[in-house]
């Protein structure tokens, strides 16, 4: 049972606990956004073995956006849970959930469903990420999170696209802003 996060997330009747670190990754040289990326995928309904579901493979993100066949891929959610899973061992056959308000939530046929992360907002696989555009003013607090940098302020980033021009992070989110579109990626100095 964890008294901080909802009945969801506890696990019943465990056979064997095994307590690892999350192993951190360094920064990904490319970050795009998860908006303009997922145009590439095809968004599926009633996916097998998941009842009610339509969302994006996982098997498809590996090919088409992280041109992988296996690695290491980490999640982060919302409010700040951070998964280190891998592929094809844990998420073969893995599904993104779009759900009704937008937010993207992981279900696995291999992994039990109390464990399933919910929103997430980040993913990396390799020298490639993914990030939601909701959070992209949230990217100090990320690498804060996966230990990328020992200074944990992130005020300048490079958005590149045929060249690279280095833009204060706030110019990528604020309103009325040049946003990053297709073609274009982060890359963090």
């Amino acid at each position: 049972i964890f008294p901080a996060n909802g009945y969801l997330f506890w696990v019943r009747g465990p056979t064997n606990i095994f307590v690892v670190d999350f192993h951190p990754a360094p920064p990904p040289p490319r970050i795009s956004l998860w908006e303009k990326e997922s145009g590439r995928l095809t968004l599926a309904a009633e996916l097998e073995p998941f009842i009610r579901t339509s969302g994006y493979l996982v098997d498809e993100v590996m090919r088409k956006i992280f041109y992988q066949d296996s690695g290491s891929v980490i999640l982060v959610s919302r409010d700040g849970i951070k998964m280190r899973l891998e592929y094809p061992n844990h998420l073969d056959g893995s599904v993104l959930e779009l759900t009704a308000a937008g937010n993207l939530n992981l279900k696995s046929p291999v992994i039990p469903a109390g464990m399933w992360l919910k929103d997430i907002v980040y993913l990396q696989c390799g020298p490639y990420a993914l990030i939601r555009y909701d959070c992209l003013y949230r990217l100090p607090w990320l690498a804060e999170l996966l230990d990328w940098f020992d200074e944990p302020t992130l005020a300048n980033v490079y958005k590149v696209q045929s060249t690279r021009q280095i833009v204060p992070l706030e110019s990528l989110y604020a309103p009325g802003t040049n946003e990053i579109g297709s073609g274009e990626w982060i890359e963090l100095p």
